[in-house]
């Protein structure tokens, strides 16, 4: 268990070595947000992306608000926003995509805001809470199932709703 209780967390590498930095978290392995702050690649990631791979659980259980910004996001496993907000923007040279599980409580709140969103086979989105666009400019691609909410921003792209999909 990695228990991240605030300030910023920043993938950097060097331009003798350019790597991926990255934060793997495995099957059974869980990260846990306990505060506020971003997860972002610093302005020295050199040919690369700072990757986090979720094949476990990311847990957001207390703090008001985390980004994660500019990086490549992968979700296998499953995220549970508990509490506060967890914010995710692509804008340069990140990704995101999901073929796992998303579970929003309902004093919670998840923001696809800015880029393009991938949903893969197996991606689910449920809950009380907040999952969806409510500002920004978001792109969507694959199938969604479970919910999605759109409340402010705009949302384009090339998607389906699944059988047992929603969009609020």
């Amino acid at each position: 268990t990695i228990r991240w209780l605030s300030g910023d967390i920043r993938g950097q590498d060097d331009e003798l070595t350019p790597r991926h930095p990255g934060i793997y978290n495995q099957p059974g392995g869980v990260f846990e947000m306990l505060g506020n702050g971003s997860l972002t690649p610093s302005e020295s990631v050199v040919g690369g992306q700072f990757i986090f791979r979720n094949a476990g659980v990311v847990r957001k259980s207390a703090g008001q608000r985390n980004w994660v910004t500019d990086m490549a996001f992968e979700n296998l496993g499953t995220v549970e926003a508990l509490q506060g907000r967890i914010d995710f923007a692509v804008f340069s040279g990140g990704s995101w995509s999901s073929s796992g599980s998303f579970q929003v409580a309902a004093d919670a709140a998840v923001g696809l805001t800015y880029g393009i969103y991938n949903f893969g086979p197996g991606h689910q989105a449920g809950g009380e809470g907040f999952f969806g666009v409510d500002w920004g400019n978001a792109e969507f691609r694959g199938e969604f199932n479970g919910r999605v909410d759109w409340t402010g921003g705009s949302l384009g792209g090339s998607f389906t709703i699944g059988t047992n999909g929603v969009l609020n």
